[in-house]
């Protein structure tokens, strides 16, 4: 569900030795964020089969928030914890909480070979550029009967290009695709 302005806050546990100070930054600020799901089947704290669930923030800030662990409430109460990457400015980040098995990922890896384009054709010796396509397909199942966002990471492999929807929105080097998953339905 959005939570529309929420606070951004993070806690970062130190110590401070006897004697000595220090100078710690806080930042209690509205922003625009939403609950979500987030799938990242690229990464070592991903998964393959169930996307995370996970806050969606933006940075409303001029400065990069620094990396730590990040306290999930919703309507007053406790719903997880999850840590962050260090945050850009006035970027977008996820934190996931929790591994939310409501949401079921079936996917499937397709490869195949053509010819893009004849180059030459010299005594019967026919030289070609050929094009090698990976095709991966996601089939989302919501076991829910509410409507569920979903946020698909994906990475392109160095040497392809991506041929899918324009996204507008990155994160680091990977694309965001948005998709909406109908309540019990796929």
């Amino acid at each position: 569900e959005p939570i529309g302005t929420s606070h951004f806050e993070s806690t970062i546990p130190m110590s401070v030795k006897r004697g000595t100070s220090a100078m710690v930054s806080i930042l209690s600020s509205p922003t625009d964020g939403e609950v979500v799901y987030f799938y990242d089947a690229e990464s070592a704290r991903g998964n393959q089969t169930f996307p995370f669930r996970a806050v969606r923030v933006k940075n409303p800030t001029d400065s990069a928030l620094e990396s730590g662990p990040v306290t999930v409430f919703g309507e007053g109460k406790f719903i997880g914890e999850g840590l962050t990457d260090a945050i850009p400015a006035r970027a977008v980040a996820f934190v996931p909480f929790a591994l939310d098995k409501q949401i079921v990922v079936e996917s499937k890896e397709e490869e195949s070979d053509r010819i893009a384009r004849i180059l030459t054709v010299q005594r019967g010796v026919v030289s070609t550029e050929m094009q090698h396509k990976r095709r991966k397909v996601l089939v989302f199942h919501n076991r829910t009967d509410e409507k569920a966002v979903v946020y698909i990471r994906r990475t392109v492999p160095k040497g392809y290009s991506l041929v899918a929807p324009a996204t507008s929105e990155r994160l680091g080097a990977a694309h965001l695709f948005r998709i909406e998953v109908p309540g019990s339905g796929k």
